[in-house]
């Protein structure tokens, strides 16, 4: 009872002393300007992002374009299908850029001297091979297969970074980098391209002077590289 007594006297002493008091109000005002102070900041970052949102930005999106090209050739016989593989490394990327689109061209002529009337151009065919490499397989815009028997050259694509078809456009966004941001994603058209050739040879119907069963045929392959450049052109209304 006494211990309880005592520390009621020291509390009642504390409240009633005026230097206690006194101590007691500036510890109370101290208090409440830190409090302030952090509410105010609180208040400001809050609203900092809200002021982003409501004021974006229109930017214009337009692509730099590289080739980096891939060639060979082949020699084929009648009835012959050949596949060719081409790989495609980040090393021979220009720096900064990703890969958007690969092009292929198929040529070939026909070879057989005529000595009298025209001679059929034999039959070619290309297929780009479904392989691991990342592409956009199911993309309509893809031509993975064609054909030709007039001695045309046959020209194959395939997508490969999404939606990529090297036309500018406006967007509307926070800043530069994350208007771009579709654009950033590594790993697309890397890896090994399969093609596929066919040959299938037109018999002479006239005298030739070798009657050959066999065709050269050349191949290009352009791997279609993109950088992403960014223009803010206005504020939106």
């Amino acid at each position: 009872m006494e211990e309880g007594q005592g520390i009621s006297d020291t509390a009642k002493y504390f409240f009633t002393d005026p230097e206690s008091r006194l101590l007691t109000l500036g510890f109370g005002v101290l208090f409440a300007v830190i409090l302030s102070k952090i509410i105010l900041d609180l208040s400001v970052f809050n609203r900092t992002p809200h002021d982003d949102v409501t004021d974006w930005e229109i930017y214009e999106i337009t692509f730099e374009e590289q080739l980096v090209t891939f060639e060979d050739e082949l020699i084929l016989s009648d009835g012959q299908t050949e596949v060719v593989s081409f790989e495609i490394s980040e090393s021979q990327i220009p720096d900064g850029f990703l890969v958007g689109e690969i092009q292929v061209s198929i040529s070939y002529d026909e070879t057989n001297v005529v000595l009298v009337g025209d001679d059929p151009c034999d039959t070619v065919q290309g297929s780009i091979i479904f392989s691991e490499i990342e592409l956009q397989w199911d993309d309509d815009n893809n031509t993975l297969s064609g054909g030709s028997n007039s001695c045309e050259e046959i020209q194959l694509n395939i997508r490969s970074y999404p939606n990529y078809d090297g036309l500018s456009y406006e967007v509307e966004s926070y800043n530069e980098v994350t208007a771009s941001i579709d654009w950033t994603t590594l790993g697309y058209g890397i890896g090994t391209f399969d093609l596929q050739v066919d040959l299938e040879v037109q018999q002479s119907q006239v005298p030739t002077e070798d009657d050959d069963d066999s065709e050269t045929i050349q191949i290009a392959v352009s791997v279609v590289c993109f950088n992403v450049l960014v223009q803010e052109v206005g504020l939106t209304s």
